[in-house]
């Protein structure tokens, strides 16, 4: 799953993570045993979420990843 924000003013990283970028990175990861990447492009955010299809509980149990 993939998100990326465009149009928007210039972004940079902030200097240290705070509440919001732990949930949106490592809540995330444990929440649903996957991996989540954080580029902080100038031209927008992009966050990416692998993990496997079974967390979703909607769907049933496969081999997949998402």
């Amino acid at each position: 799953m993939s998100w990326r924000e465009i149009g928007g003013p210039v972004v940079t990283a902030a200097l240290a993570a705070g509440f919001g970028t732990t949930v949106l990175h490592t809540m995330t990861e444990s929440a649903l045993s996957g991996d989540v990447r954080i580029d902080y492009a100038p031209e927008g955010v992009v966050w990416q979420l692998r993990c496997p299809l079974a967390a979703f509980h909607d769907v049933p149990e496969r081999n997949a990843t998402i």
